[in-house]
């Protein structure tokens, strides 16, 4: 009976370390692999590029509102696609510092506190 108990107990710290593990690595995930996209609020909207808010990429949630602030350059194209959350286009005089966008970006990117210029392949005006 004993040795059932001892089984029981290794089998439950097992089984739960092996869950945090896994959270862990879904958290990280981003961070290894990349991002596609972003959302974040408009800082700065120039001729050829945005200003947005990145930190809730750069610190993968870690800090919640509290954490360190980080803006991206995310530099525009003749190819990038400016519109709103219906699909209607829009053109760069639609945006304004405090608008949250959604970013897509021209390929998979890791952003970091050392690397925050991306190219956008699409901005989409979320309010």
């Amino acid at each position: 009976m004993l040795q059932s108990n001892k089984s029981i107990i290794i089998f439950t710290v097992i089984s739960t370390l092996s869950i945090l593990m896994l959270i862990f690595i879904i958290l990280l995930m981003p961070n290894f692999i990349g991002i596609k996209s972003f959302e974040g609020t408009v800082y700065h909207v120039g001729k050829d590029f945005f200003e947005v808010d990145c930190s809730s990429v750069i610190n993968n949630g870690f800090f919640g509102e509290e954490g360190p602030a980080y803006e991206c350059v995310v530099q525009l194209s003749n190819l990038t696609t400016l519109k709103d959350v219906k699909g209607r286009k829009l053109n760069l005089n639609d945006f304004n510092s405090y608008h949250n966008v959604e970013v897509i970006l021209e390929e998979r990117i890791k952003i970091n506190q050392e690397s925050r210029y991306v190219k956008a392949k699409e901005i989409i005006l979320k309010e």
